[in-house]
Parts: C-alpha cells; sequence; structure tokens
C-alpha cells in the first residue's frame, strides 16, 4: 500500500509538471477577471506574492488580460509602461485566444520606429513613424513553422511589396519601457529597399 501511494504521487507530480510545462508553452493568452465582488477590485503587485506591494488595479468585471507568464498561482502581463502580477485565483483563461489562434497582433519595433497592426486572413497595417505612408497587406493565415523551436509564420502581398512576419513566444522586451512582451517578431518587407524589422508584438482583439 506504501509502495501504491508513492507510485500513485509521483504519478500527481508529473502530471502536474507536465500540466504547467503545456500551460507555459501556450503563453501568451488572453485572461477574464473573475471571482472578484462588484464593488471591488483586483489588486495587481509588483511581483508574484501578496508580499510585495500592490502597484495598480484591474477592475472586477475586466476582460482580455494578456498574460506573458505565470510563475506558481500568480500571472504577469504589462500594466502601464511595466508589468504587474496578479493571483491566478481570480484570472480565468479564454477560450482559443492564444498566439496560435490568434484574432490579432499588434508589433512594433524601434530602429526605425515601426508599427504593424495584423487581423489573421484579412489585412496588415505597416506604417514607419518618419513617414505618413501605411503599406497594407493582404495577409494569409497564421500558421506554425515545422521546428523544434515553437514559431509561427504568415505572409502578405501589398500593391507594391510583400510581407513575411516570423513570430516565436518568448520573453521580449521593448528596449524603451519597462514592459515584458510574451511574443518575439521578426518582420520581412521585399520589394525595392524592402527593410527587415525586429520588435515585440502583443494579442489584440
Amino acid at each position: 500500500m506504501i509502495a501504491r501511494a508513492y507510485l500513485m504521487r509521483l504519478v500527481m507530480i508529473f502530471a502536474a509538471l507536465l500540466g504547467e510545462a503545456v500551460h507555459a508553452q501556450e503563453l501568451p493568452a488572453m485572461y477574464d477577471v473573475t471571482g472578484v465582488r462588484t464593488d471591488d477590485v483586483l489588486n495587481v503587485r509588483s511581483g508574484p506574492g501578496v508580499g510585495n506591494p500592490v502597484i495598480g488595479s484591474l477592475n472586477h468585471d475586466e476582460t482580455r488580460v494578456e498574460v506573458t507568464a505565470i510563475q506558481g498561482n500568480w500571472a504577469r502581463f504589462n500594466l502601464d509602461e511595466g508589468v504587474g502580477w496578479a493571483s491566478l485565483r481570480f484570472l480565468e483563461r479564454r477560450a482559443d485566444e492564444s498566439v496560435a489562434n490568434a484574432q490579432g497582433l499588434r508589433c512594433s519595433g524601434t530602429e526605425p520606429f515601426w508599427d504593424l497592426e495584423i487581423v489573421p486572413e484579412e489585412t496588415a497595417q505597416l506604417r514607419r513613424l518618419d513617414t505618413p505612408l501605411v503599406d497594407v497587406f493582404q495577409i494569409g493565415a497564421l500558421g506554425r513553422l515545422p521546428a523544434e523551436v515553437e514559431k509561427y509564420a504568415m505572409r502578405g502581398v501589398g500593391a507594391a511589396r510583400e510581407i513575411a512576419v516570423v513570430i516565436t513566444p518568448g520573453t521580449c522586451t521593448d528596449g524603451m519601457s519597462d514592459r515584458i512582451y510574451g511574443l518575439d517578431a521578426t518582420v520581412f518587407v521585399t520589394g525595392s529597399q524592402g527593410p527587415t524589422y525586429g520588435g515585440c508584438c502583443s494579442l489584440t482583439d
């Protein structure tokens, strides 16, 4: 009986660890605040734990919080120009809203400053802040690449140029703030003087 109980305990521990690993691979993902009273807010702390100071809050009915990392029972997400942590007890993951089936993506970077708004299977709009011109592309679906490292890609066609976007889940910083994103992006633009951009992405509606 003791040996069987010990084996069952090992199986449960392994299952829990496997679940955490799979869960981590599915980030970033969208979450909604749940279980908070209508006259209350969800505290956001500077680190994962109640011993860390409160730096902000989420409304009791806040939706579409993009969680980029999980540590224990705490979730990390961007808040203003930095990051915050909130208890997973009060956050519920939205079904089918992760990078693999993103409804929208917004990517940006520096040197030069650029911004890319993507609606998969519809359009992608690329802007550079040093010019008023906006490149619009008809973009395809976001698909996973056949590689050991999790990567996703999509291609688009514009009036004069084409675009390819490669997105890799993982820690990404923009170099301008203390925000930590969950997606790294490389954007290739073909055609005359077609540049390559590097930056970070976040999930959008």
